[in-house]
């Protein structure tokens, strides 16, 4: 069994600048002149968290029982194809970590750890003439951003993405450290899981006032691919920024990952 912990050394370190997300989920933004056909393109290659099925290779469910989802066994993924049949909708989707609520009580990960590296989700029942908004609505029901899943257990989050930073500090005052909110657990790497290979890497990066992580940097790399998964899910990841005098600062922190097999 995988198991992964992890540890966050806040530092006072803190930016009184802006910065740039390091990623902006289309699934989260769509333009009102985006055809269906363009929407379902730009969710390839997008990193979401997908309700319900992360223990199942092949899963299908109708459109009309999206409401009706139960809440469990939740991953995120970053979709590898989208094919649209007739009324049907094939997701290819590979996963990239477990997500996890800071300070709640919100289990909805898979039991026993019993997921799959990658699989299917085949949505029926779309009508032929479905809109773009349609089609949104829909798929937010089991393929969510951060900010989607948040709100489902009762947090709002909508700050938006700022400018990049500039420069940095010599000498950073002192502050009210960031807090996590949605946070998650990498992937083993196939080649890792195959010669049994663990350890922990140490990221570092700022927490933005748009309580997003940016500049990821991991000084001293684990090898395996394990680094690239860490760093995979960090867009994902969301904060509620440091503060100092009651404003929302930049601040700089690390964040331990422990890669363990059982």
């Amino acid at each position: 069994m995988l198991t992964i912990s992890r540890k966050l050394l806040l530092l006072p370190s803190l930016l009184l600048l802006s910065v740039v997300a390091l990623c902006q989920s289309v699934h989260e933004t769509t333009p009102a002149t985006q055809t269906p056909e363009e929407y379902l393109h730009s969710l390839v290659g997008q990193k979401l968290i997908m309700l319900q099925f992360g223990d199942t290779y092949r899963a299908k469910v109708k459109k009309s029982d999206l409401p009706k989802i139960k809440i469990s066994c939740d991953i995120a993924v970053q979709i590898k194809m989208v094919h649209q049949d007739k009324d049907k909708i094939d997701f290819a989707w590979e996963q990239i970590g477990t997500p996890s609520i800071w300070g709640k009580n919100f289990a909805r990960t898979c039991r026993d750890n019993n997921y799959h590296d990658r699989g299917i989700l085949t949505i029926t029942g779309f009508a032929p003439d479905e809109t773009t908004d349609s089609l949104t609505t829909s798929l937010s029901k089991v393929l969510q951003t951060p900010e989607q899943y948040l709100a489902t257990a009762g947090i709002m989050f909508n700050l938006p993405a700022e400018p990049d930073l500039q420069s940095i500090p010599r000498e950073p005052p002192a502050m009210e450290p960031p807090k996590p909110l949605l946070s998650f657990d990498p992937a083993f790497s196939v080649e890792a899981r195959k010669r049994k290979y663990q350890g922990r890497v140490v990221v570092m990066f700022y927490v933005g006032t748009d309580g997003r992580a940016h500049r990821p940097s991991i000084p001293r790399p684990l090898g395996m691919g394990l680094d690239q998964q860490v760093l995979n899910v960090l867009p994902l990841c969301r904060f509620q920024p440091g503060s100092k005098g009651g404003k929302p600062v930049v601040a700089h922190l690390n964040m331990e990952i422990s890669f363990n097999l059982y």
